[in-house]
């Protein structure tokens, strides 16, 4: 059996993303600060340590870096509440260390996902599908999940064992990236294999 290729997961979470490159064949690396019954292998430390997640990694192949950073305060600043009050900027010291580890670990594909609000902050996403924004090397998924969206939300499909309202009732559950995108876009990294 070979080498497996290789996800880290920036910001994990749940580990949406982990599932789907799970079931792909990858091994799957998470980095959180906070440890929410992540699938795959956990590593507790925060991003911004960005030298120290490059020392971890240096000279491997990683095939997909992934990055989910927090979205509360970009997204505040999305709603009409926020956009009338003077808040001060968001902290975009995650955006940034997840940018930087890309830059410096050299994967071969790289994607960061966010909400519509982040666009003000970080520039405009390339892509989005539903409420999910992203970054980096997005060529990969024009057509990811495309079937599965409608207007903005997951038809009802199951998300998990939840249907889409369901999964709503959740902050922690909301982040979570739908299974449909995150194993498109690994077996699209493998070339469909």
């Amino acid at each position: 059996m070979g080498i497996k290729p290789l996800c880290v997961d920036l910001c994990c979470g749940l580990g949406g993303v982990a599932d789907g490159f799970l079931a792909a064949g990858y091994r799957v690396v998470g980095y959180d600060i906070v440890d929410h019954g992540y699938p795959g292998e956990l590593c507790i430390q925060d991003v911004r340590e960005v030298d120290s997640i490059v020392a971890q990694w240096q000279g491997q192949d990683i095939t997909v870096l992934w990055a989910s950073p927090p979205c509360q305060e970009v997204s505040l600043w999305d709603m009409p509440w926020g956009r009338n009050r003077n808040l001060p900027p968001p902290d975009l010291s995650i955006f940034q260390a997840c940018f930087e580890l890309g830059r410096q670990l050299k994967p071969r594909v790289f994607v960061l996902e966010n909400v519509r609000g982040a666009q003000r902050w970080i520039g405009r996403a390339p892509l989005h599908r539903g409420p999910y924004y992203f970054w980096g090397d997005v060529a990969l998924m024009p057509m990811l999940a495309a079937r599965h969206m409608k207007t903005g939300k997951l038809s009802n499909r199951l998300v998990g064992r939840q249907t889409w309202r369901e999964h709503l009732t959740s902050p922690l559950e909301r982040a979570r990236i739908p299974f449909e995108i995150s194993c498109g876009l690994a077996m699209a990294c493998r070339g469909g294999q």
